[in-house]
């Protein structure tokens, strides 16, 4: 038998519901005396699932990551079941509600621990028949008892427990011999531990496997749960909570700090091990000096005409570039040392340049554009070049053109036109100069372009504009500027 004492707050949540108790245990400790109802190949009874091996190995590294100045910290609390036969408070204070509780392990032979799993797995079933009664009249109960269990597993496991209970697995002390233990037993032994985890298991065994320092956990402590109940609160935890969606995570982050805020929060999370790059890239593409967006992305929720393209639709521009090129045009990054060495910033430069290329090509568009009293004037729409379609869709034309680009360089030998970023410009302008600024300017009359039929068509028509443009015959009165 083993006893952990703590100093607890008692909290009375409702008037009718079970104590909670607030507590700080050691990750150490709280895994002697807490296990997780984990579902199993062998033995499916559990609700949670399987352990995950990288988040717990991220989990500790995170928490060792920066430990000396204590930055690192994970501080919602795990919420623990236990049992009340294995619970009692020793002293309580009744004005400020904190107490000392006593957990106790309790020493019990495998046999013993068997027959109390049994005993709880056939309550379950709505059966109080203990072992004594049903060996000797096995074949009634298995004709009058009328249980349903629908698909569940438990029915198996009795019987998977009764099979395990004959006496040649046991010693004299009631012990598994060693041939007779299995995964089964090993879930019996955690089965039999006062606590179990109903949220937080990841936290807890990350934090178990910190070597340097211990790691106090806050808990709460919710006495005499049944497992509907445990399983009830898991799924409402990991479900029923809204969590906040990416567009606008990244609003946050991009918009509520400042940049000397912005840049100390950056380095934070990267030496803390978390992928911030896709998370700033709007956020870049608006603040940086070598950007040609520079001041013309709109962070915010609402329209901004100064600011014509969407935080949104920045983001897609720059994860179709810096993210997918890996699956889209895979040739061009083969051979770039700097881009297979995972240079971030080197790979927003390249990004940075083959849009710079595309903002000197167009200066007068590119500029009226992101001016809301200029644009529309006389006809001319130049704000169009700033649309989700045309963006979208010009980088593409322009990486499916530097694909040809790259394999001519193959064949002569020549170094990778993504180890080059001045070079990507040049070769971006210089095919850019087959596109006439008057593709931008005439309104597209298509609606609905901002669909995969409306992209298809785009592109369809931008690639016709750059042959007919060659021929000195391009009218525009073809696919988009079409109704």
């Amino acid at each position: 038998m083993k006893k952990f004492e703590y100093t607890a707050i008692k909290v009375n949540h409702t008037p009718n519901s079970a104590q909670i108790f607030l507590l700080s245990v050691m990750a150490n400790e709280l895994v002697e005396w807490s296990s997780v109802p984990r579902k199993k190949d062998e033995f499916t009874v559990g609700y949670q699932r399987n352990l995950d091996d990288k988040k717990v190995k991220d989990i500790t590294e995170f928490l060792e990551t920066d430990h000396t100045e204590g930055k690192n910290i994970i501080p919602s609390a795990v919420l623990v079941a236990v049992k009340g036969d294995c619970f009692r408070i020793t002293e309580e204070e009744a004005i400020s509600q904190s107490c000392k509780i006593e957990i106790t392990v309790k020493k019990q032979s495998d046999k013993h621990k068997l027959n109390d799993v049994l005993k709880q797995l056939k309550n379950r079933l709505g059966t109080q028949t203990d072992r004594s009664t049903e060996q000797t009249d096995r074949s009634t109960e298995s004709n009058n008892s009328e249980i349903d269990v629908l698909d569940s597993n438990v029915q198996e496991t009795i019987e998977d427990i009764e099979k395990k209970l004959s006496d040649e697995n046991f010693n004299d002390d009631g012990d598994l011999v060693d041939n007779a233990r299995d995964k089964l037993t090993e879930y019996i032994d955690e089965y039999c531990l006062p606590g179990m985890i109903i949220d937080g298991q990841h936290r807890v065994f990350g934090a178990n496997e910190v070597e340097d320092f211990e790691v106090y956990l806050p808990l709460v402590l919710i006495l005499d749960m049944e497992p509907v109940e445990q399983a009830f609160h898991f799924w409402v935890v990991n479900n029923k909570a809204k969590s906040f969606s990416s567009t606008a995570l990244r609003q946050v982050l991009n918009t509520s700090f400042t940049n000397n805020e912005f840049k100390k929060l950056k380095q934070r999370l990267i030496t803390s091990g978390v992928d911030t790059g896709k998370f700033f890239y709007a956020h870049l593409m608006n603040i940086s000096p070598e950007s040609p967006f520079q001041h013309i992305i709109n962070l915010k929720d609402g329209k901004d005409r100064a600011k014509p393209i969407k935080e949104n639709v920045a983001h897609q521009l720059a994860t179709a570039f810096l993210d997918r090129i890996n699956n889209t045009h895979k040739i061009l990054i083969e051979r770039s040392n700097k881009w297979i060495s995972n240079d971030q910033e080197y790979r927003m430069e390249l990004f940075f340049s083959l849009w710079s290329a595309v903002r000197t090509t167009y200066k007068d568009v590119w500029d009226r554009g992101r001016n809301p009293n200029a644009s529309n004037i006389n006809g001319e729409f130049c704000h169009q070049i700033f649309m989700k379609v045309c963006l979208l869709n010009l980088q593409k034309t322009i990486l499916d053109h530097l694909v040809g680009d790259e394999r001519s360089r193959r064949s002569r030998s020549n170094p990778a036109i993504f180890d080059d970023r001045f070079e990507l410009e040049r070769e971006t302008g210089a095919y850019l100069s087959g596109l006439h600024e008057n593709f931008f300017i005439i309104e597209w009359r298509t609606k609905q372009l901002d669909t995969k039929n409306g992209h298809e068509k785009f592109f369809n028509s931008m690639d016709k504009a750059i042959k007919l443009n060659k021929t000195k015959r391009n009218d525009f009165r073809y696919g988009i500027f079409n109704e």
